[in-house]
C-alpha cells in the first residue's frame, strides 16, 4: 500500500479496511484521520495491489481483524523496512516510508502523469510543494517541461472530463451545499461541496469555476432517454481502447467537449459499443469536484 499509493505511513496505518476501499472503482480513501489530518482524497490502486487486497479481504482468516487490518505500530513497520534494507544491501537512511512516497511521485512523473494529478495523489496543497518534495533531477525537470509543452500542443487530450463554466446556483444545506455549474456549451453539472470548502473558495452565483468529473458510466443512445440534464451528457463514441484489465471509451459531446469512461472489457462487450455510436455519459453529484480556475 505504501509503495503503490505514495501515502504517508500514518495515513496507511489509519485506513479502515471496512470503509475506505472502493474495490469496484479500485480506489482507496486516504487522509482525514489522525494527527495533522488533511482532507480526504481518493487514490487509484494498480491491478496487482487491487488483486492482492481483494484476496486478503475475502480470506476468512482475517475476519477477526476486519476494520483494523492496517492498525499496526509505526515503530514495528519501520523496523521491518530497516531489516529488509539490510537484506537488500540498501543504505539504512533510504529504507523509510518517505523514500517510498517520493519514489512513487517520481515514478508517476516519469510515466507522464501531470504534476497537478501527482499533487492530488500525494495530498499536497500546491503543485509547487510537490515539485519541491520530489527534489527533481535536471533530467526529470527537462522531461516535465517537455510534457507541459506537449500538453499545450494537445489540449483536447488533457481536457477530458474537465468543464469550464460559471456557478449558476448554490443551494445551501446544514453541512453541504448543492452547486450547479453551467458551461458555455450548455452543459449542467451539479456537485455536492462541503460548506467549509465552499466558503474557502468564495464561490457564489456567477463565479468562474472548473468542474472535473470522474470517469462517467455509459449507456447506449437508445437507452438513455431524449433530453440532456444535470450530470447527463449526450455524445458520440470517438475512440475505444481496450487493455488487459480496463477499457477506455472517449466520447465527444455535442459542443466538442470530451469525456472518457473507464470500464471493464466485459462491460464494453455487453454494451456493444462502436466508434460513431451515440451514447449517454452520466455521473453523480458526489463524483464531481468544483474548483476555482
Amino acid at each position: 500500500m505504501l509503495r503503490h499509493t505514495g501515502a504517508k505511513l500514518g495515513e496507511v496505518l489509519a485506513i479502515n479496511d471496512g470503509e475506505d476501499f472502493d474495490l469496484v472503482a479500485r480506489k482507496v480513501r486516504l487522509g482525514g484521520r489522525g494527527e495533522e489530518a488533511r482532507p480526504w482524497r481518493e487514490v487509484y490502486m494498480p491491478h496487482e495491489l487491487h488483486a492482492e487486497l481483494g484476496l486478503i479481504l475475502r480470506d476468512p482468516d482475517y475476519a477477526p481483524v476486519r476494520g483494523s487490518l492496517f492498525a499496526l505500530d509505526q515503530g514495528y513497520v519501520r523496523r521491518v523496512l530497516y531489516e529488509r534494507a539490510v537484506e537488500c544491501g540498501l543504505p539504512k537512511h533510504m529504507a523509510n516510508p518517505n523514500t517510498l512516497r517520493r519514489s512513487r511521485g517520481i515514478e508517476l512523473l516519469r510515466g507522464g502523469v501531470p504534476l497537478v494529478a501527482i499533487q492530488r495523489s500525494l495530498g499536497h496543497l500546491t503543485a509547487n510543494a510537490t515539485a519541491a518534495f520530489l527534489e527533481l533531477s535536471g533530467e526529470d525537470t527537462a522531461a516535465l517541461d517537455m510534457a507541459l509543452l506537449e500538453r499545450e500542443k494537445n489540449p483536447a487530450e488533457d481536457g477530458r472530463n474537465v468543464f469550464s463554466g460559471k456557478v449558476a446556483a448554490v443551494n445551501p444545506g446544514d453541512l453541504q451545499s448543492l452547486v450547479e455549474v453551467e458551461t458555455p456549451g450548455g452543459h449542467r453539472l451539479v456537485s455536492v461541496l462541503s460548506n467549509d470548502h465552499l466558503r474557502a473558495m468564495g464561490l457564489r452565483r456567477g463565479s468562474p469555476v472548473t468542474a472535473r468529473i470522474r470517469p462517467p458510466r455509459l449507456t447506449r443512445g437508445d437507452a438513455g432517454g431524449d433530453a440532456p440534464g444535470p450530470n447527463r451528457f449526450r455524445g458520440v463514441v470517438e475512440r475505444i481502447m481496450v487493455g488487459a484489465d480496463t477499457a477506455e471509451v472517449v466520447v465527444q459531446l455535442e459542443d466538442g467537449a470530451r469525456v472518457c469512461s473507464v470500464i471493464t472489457p466485459e462491460s464494453l462487450a455487453n454494451l456493444h459499443l462502436e466508434v460513431g455510436q451515440t451514447v449517454w455519459a452520466m455521473t453523480g453529484a458526489f463524483s464531481i469536484t468544483v474548483s476555482a480556475p
